[in-house]
């Protein structure tokens, strides 16, 4: 299983790939979402719709690839080997009955295949993960009016719903999240302070900053299939759980930037409500 992503403490970082449409790798095509037959076919994406100013060139250890024109072809872990692509799937196939393309993510003698599923706009709508085991894993998204996510609905055993709501300015200021296990309910409150910070890459760590935990499905975001970034990057995310003594917590958000106003590195302070401290660190490269 994937570790948490990014964190450079025993971590794999976040496989980009980024957004919009997507064409076969050996096609100069820039329609939006030409998927065509062939089965194995590694798919590129194009940048431009969610990261405005382009993706970042890595996350961690993660170098992520790009073609002459800039369009994401991969990303590869110098750290741990792993790998992710995404194929297309053959028109005739079963398969492509109920999903448009298969995220392969790859570490070893290992491989996970998430099968997946896009609205009209081109972001994931459904996805669908079987393990070696016969055990299945769901992810369900839905989007609002400006592309950005608001809802998503998972299932790894137990049932997860994250309510996603956001301001005027297109800035998450609330996750609300319900289980079916004991003790994992509860809210995300964020804040960006009195004077926003913009996010110039379009950068989202769902988990870390906002409490919406994806797992594998985060690769997807960089793949420009989750919608689009939030106007600001917050700088705290303050977790209320649903009944006492469930684990509360406070996460103080500290970026550092370069000249031209890109983050190059996030520190994470999470204290919990019992004055626990830790601390995890991100990079960037632009």
């Amino acid at each position: 299983m994937i570790m948490k992503l990014l964190k450079w403490s025993a971590m794999v970082a976040m496989a980009v790939l980024a957004a919009g449409g997507f064409s076969a790798c050996d096609d100069d095509n820039d329609n939006p979402n030409p998927i065509q037959p062939g089965a194995g076919d590694e798919l590129t994406f194009n940048v431009s719709d969610v990261f405005e100013k382009g993706a970042p060139k890595g996350i961690g250890d993660m170098n992520i690839q790009t073609d002459s024109e800039g369009r994401v072809t991969g990303m590869v872990d110098n750290t741990s080997g792993e790998t992710v692509k995404f194929v297309r799937l053959d028109k005739n196939s079963d398969l492509a009955r109920d999903f448009d393309l298969i995220m392969l993510i790859k570490e070893g003698n290992e491989t996970e295949e998430l099968r997946l599923r896009l609205n009209k706009s081109g972001y994931v709508e459904y996805c669908q993960e079987k393990d070696v085991d016969g055990d299945m894993d769901e992810w369900s998204f839905e989007y609002n009016s400006h592309g950005q996510m608001s809802k998503m609905t998972r299932t790894e055993g137990a049932k997860e719903v994250y309510e996603i709501k956001y301001d005027g300015n297109r800035n998450i200021t609330e996750v609300v999240v319900t289980s079916d296990e004991l003790h994992e309910g509860g809210t995300n409150v964020i804040d960006y302070g009195a004077a926003p910070i913009a996010n110039l890459g379009n950068l989202m760590l769902f988990d870390e900053c906002f409490g919406i935990d994806l797992d594998e499905m985060e690769y997807a975001y960089y793949a420009g299939i989750l919608g689009r970034s939030t106007a600001s990057l917050p700088i705290s995310k303050v977790f209320t759980g649903d009944i006492p003594a469930q684990g509360d917590e406070t996460d103080t958000l500290t970026w550092t930037f370069n000249d031209g106003g890109f983050p190059t590195n996030l520190i994470v302070t999470e204290k919990s409500q019992w004055g626990e401290m830790e601390t995890d660190r991100f990079s960037f490269r632009w």
